[in-house]
Formats: C-alpha cells, sequence, structure tokens
C-alpha cells in the first residue's frame, strides 16, 4: 500500500505519507482505520507530494467527506492538512476541502502547497 502513516501523540497529529499511484479504497481505508481508533488524534496531516496519480472520482471524494463527517465527535476542533503539489493532487484536494465543507465536515480542512507552510497551520 503507497500509504505510510505515523502517529505523534505528544503532537496530537497523524500523518500520511503517500506514493505512488494512490487509490480510493487505499486511502479510506487509511482513514478508516484513523477513525475506528479509540482517540484519534486531534489533526492530521496527507503528504501527497510523492503522489504521481490519484485514482479517486468526484463521487469518491464527496463519499470521503461525508464519511468523515459523521465523526464530528471525536474531532471536532481538529485540522486537516493536505500538501499537494502537483496540479491534479491539489485540484483533487481543494474538491475534498469543498465537499468537507458542504457535509459539514467536524474539522478545518486546508490544502498547501508547502509542507511547512501546513504544519505552521495545524500548530496554530
Amino acid at each position: 500500500m503507497p500509504v505510510t502513516t505515523i502517529k505523534l501523540e505528544s503532537d496530537d497529529l497523524t500523518i500520511h505519507d503517500a506514493w505512488g499511484k494512490l487509490t480510493f479504497e487505499e486511502a479510506f481505508i487509511e482513514i478508516k482505520i484513523y477513525y475506528e481508533h479509540e482517540k484519534p488524534t486531534k489533526n492530521v496531516l496527507w503528504d501527497l507530494t510523492k503522489v504521481t496519480e490519484l485514482a479517486f472520482t468526484a463521487e469518491e471524494i464527496e463519499k470521503n467527506a461525508s464519511f468523515e463527517s459523521r465523526f464530528d465527535k471525536k474531532r471536532s476542533t481538529g485540522k486537516t492538512a493536505i500538501v499537494a503539489k502537483k496540479p491534479f493532487s491539489f485540484s483533487f484536494s481543494r474538491m475534498f476541502k469543498l465537499f468537507s465543507q458542504m457535509n459539514p465536515a467536524p474539522h478545518d480542512v486546508m490544502v498547501f502547497r508547502n509542507r511547512n507552510h501546513a504544519e505552521t497551520w495545524l500548530k496554530s
């Protein structure tokens, strides 16, 4: 699976580093594991800078956003940062942000082109 997940409990942060071709199923598995944990971290960082292809449809992106909105009690004050440099991954990430706002998601979602900016936002 082209995703490595690291949980930094001291920072209340989960980092998902993805690479290569990322399918909806692979990303959704990571999201389900994260939310099924007894106490997920407050903040999440998805780093898509090494992803060469996102195999997602618009319907699947909306499904991810609506799935997360069901867990408002677990992350009501949390943030999700997505780092995407390539135009296709940045566009898909912005679409996820828009679907999250429509549902609405229990946490803030921001899309960045720079990981340092994302980490600064998560800490603010």
